[in-house]
């Protein structure tokens, strides 16, 4: 028993160490391309975060689900804390290569503690970034569109994000699987012992 508590502890030890990747995908409606998505995380010590979004071009996200093309050209932003009174850190919405359309970007030397991903479209920006500083209360411009200049098509609303970090707390339905898996493996280890 003690061996297996042991292995346990090492185990879990090993998965904070790595870090989580959360990702995430959904559709806001169509007739509204002002819609803002946002996404409360933690860090729980100092460090870095990623972001990754897979709407635009498509791919296989981080928890390996193919994310279909057509989604529309997305703005990514990070704000420090959470709720209205979270302050504007940063902001990405496109890769190096331009037409690529999917925004990718890494945020370094992160203090732990909450922040909060906000996800809308590229004219839809925050007042907050648009006057160098602000909050989320300050809102958004409320200029979005699905259409896409450069292939002269309307978008879909659907979006796909990637989030990691070595520090970023894994979501809620991580810690429960696993506390379940902790939860069965004593079960079995102390049922093998009774018989």
């Amino acid at each position: 028993m003690t061996r297996l508590l042991a292995a346990l502890v090492l185990y879990l030890a090993s998965f904070a160490a790595t870090g989580a990747v959360v990702s995430l995908h959904d559709s806001f409606s169509a007739g509204d391309p002002n819609q803002v998505f946002l996404h409360e995380f933690e860090l729980s010590a100092a460090g870095d975060i990623s972001v990754k979004s897979w709407g635009y071009g498509g791919g296989v996200n981080a928890a390996g689900e193919l994310i279909p093309a057509g989604g529309f050209d997305p703005l990514l932003s990070v704000f420090s804390g959470s709720g209205d009174g979270a302050v504007f850190l940063d902001s990405n919405y496109d890769e190096l290569c331009a037409t690529c359309h999917d925004a990718t970007f890494t945020l370094a030397g992160l203090a732990a503690g909450s922040y909060t991903l906000a996800l809308t479209v590229p004219a839809n920006i925050s007042f907050a970034e648009n006057y160098g500083g602000g909050t989320l209360a300050d809102g958004f411009t409320q200029f979005g569109q699905y259409y896409d200049i450069d292939s002269g098509t309307e978008r879909l609303p659907h979006f796909a994000v990637d989030l990691s970090g070595t520090t970023l707390v894994p979501e809620p339905g991580t810690h429960t699987l696993m506390t379940a898996g902790v939860l069965l493996l004593l079960a079995l280890a102390r049922r093998r012992r009774i018989v």
